[in-house]
């Protein structure tokens, strides 16, 4: 059975004929089986640039794209197109190419070994075609010098027989088509450890503070199956954000100082820009593009000696709006806040006031404007503006498989170029004596520019044949 199945099944009760599944083997090396998995996945990577990743968006643009096209969202929810690269599907046609791919090279690989062990020593191994015939006068051995003189000037290797002159080169170039396989196959392998052990983390962080121990820190996290969703030995702290733009709304750099800790010490320190991230033990720090300004608030109940404080996110507001809005809901109390600040032209400096309104017993109050350092009082609770700072959110990457995936992609450059530019030739100059003349027949093989070959076997001609 070739190391596969075949599974049959009678049933004469019901009149059905034999039925049977080709082998395991025979399914997976079908060319036309990777020809409708390439598709597949293409689509799907189209589609995944269409419909929004949950991974790539904040979370509330992914919301609010949710509310904008719902019947939309809740059918790319259910098939999980809106994590495609996470999904079990995706990494099942990902393991079906592998296998497809495996069971494709597999049996190329002896012959291939084969012919390179053969023509390393100088012996045919086959597909030669005969291309010239020349009768020329003279002794054999004169011919075959000069021959063997003018392919070792062109990068042969030559062998001299007794009636016979051999000659290849570029022998590197069998292996090239088998190369890029695997080279596929080292890229999809990167692909699979990479959906299975990937962590990435979303946070937003104000200047001072330290990403948090907790997941609950995380604005958005997405992991493998294998991964664990946080690690709590790596951190790091934000001393400071920096944001210009070229006009109001229109950014035009953000970056961050940050100092990385492993196991609550520091160990590095940079600063990090869009595309610009820093690395420490395969954590990948990445700045985002989301930031703005964050109040820190102070709140003291009534009756408590001491007051709670935490910073609320206010991001930049989308072009031609005036406000940035923000609502919240201090711990154990049953009052929302809802504050606004108005944008100013120069939107790198920082608020100097914000708009507030309190939700309470069914009804809203407004507090009116409030200034840093300034206090209002709800319901017995009061409400101190500390101040602001900017605020950015950061990615956390830790990707084993990205590594593999740029190893195969290398390694895929290569091979192409071992596939085209390396192009494996070989030559053979067989002898015959007849009438006193020497007939010599010219034959070769090349795997592909056959029209080029030919030439070189012309020029070859003309100059064996000069006197």
């Amino acid at each position: 059975m070739g190391g596969g199945f075949i599974l049959t099944a009678t049933n004469s009760f019901w009149g059905l004929k034999e039925i049977s599944i080709r082998s395991f083997k025979e399914i997976f090396s079908s060319r036309r089986l990777t020809i409708w998995l390439l598709v597949i996945i293409a689509v799907l990577v189209i589609l995944g640039t269409v419909v929004p990743q949950e991974s790539r968006l904040h979370p509330k643009d992914y919301l609010r794209w949710k509310a904008n096209y719902p019947a939309l969202s809740v059918f790319a929810e259910t098939i999980q197109l809106h994590r495609i690269y996470t999904s079990w599907w995706f990494a099942a046609l990902t393991c079906a190419l592998v296998l497809n791919l495996v069971y494709s090279f597999l049996p190329r690989i002896r012959p291939t070994a084969k012919a390179w062990k053969r023509e390393r020593k100088g012996q045919i191994s086959g597909g030669i075609k005969k291309y010239r015939v020349l009768e020329l006068e003279g002794d054999w051995s004169r011919w075959a010098e000069k021959a063997e003189g003018l392919l070792r000037q062109k990068g042969y290797k030559v062998w001299t027989g007794e009636k016979s002159v051999y000659a290849n080169k570029h022998l590197a170039g069998l292996w090239g088509v088998l190369a890029f396989h695997f080279s596929f196959l080292i890229i999809l392998l990167g692909i699979i450890i990479s959906l299975v052990t990937k962590f990435e983390g979303q946070i937003e962080l104000v200047s001072g503070q330290t990403v948090h121990d907790e997941e609950s820190g995380y604005v958005l996290i997405q992991n493998g199956i294998l991964a664990p969703r946080h690690d709590s030995r790596y951190g790091f702290r934000v001393n400071g954000v920096s944001a210009k733009y070229w006009v109001p709304h229109n950014l035009r750099f953000i970056g961050s100082d940050v100092s990385i800790l492993w196991q609550g010490k520091e160990v590095a320190s940079g600063t990090i820009g869009y595309n610009e991230p820093i690395e420490y033990r395969g954590y990948v720090l990445y700045q985002g593009k989301y930031h703005g300004w964050a109040a820190l608030f102070g709140v003291k109940p009534h009756g408590a000696k001491s007051r709670a404080e935490g910073y609320v996110n206010f991001p930049m507001p989308p072009k031609g709006e005036v406000l940035s809005k923000n609502h919240f809901t201090p711990p154990s109390m049953d009052i929302e806040f809802v504050c606004s600040i108005i944008d100013r032209k120069d939107t790198s400096e920082a608020p100097e006031s914000m708009e507030l309104g309190a939700i309470f017993d069914g009804g809203k109050k407004d507090l009116g404007r409030i200034k840093p350092g300034g206090s209002v009082a709800v319901n017995g609770t009061e409400l101190t503006l500390v101040g602001f700072s900017q605020w950015s959110s950061y990615f956390i990457v830790r990707d084993s498989g990205i590594d593999i995936i740029f190893t195969g992609f290398w390694s895929a450059i290569a091979s192409l170029f071992a596939l085209f530019f390396r192009v494996p030739k070989s030559v053979l100059l067989a002898m015959e004596r007849e009438n006193g003349k020497s007939i010599i027949t010219i034959a070769g093989k090349t795997s592909r520019y056959e029209p080029t070959f030919r030439q070189e076997l012309e020029d070859l001609v003309r100059k064996i044949e000069e006197k």
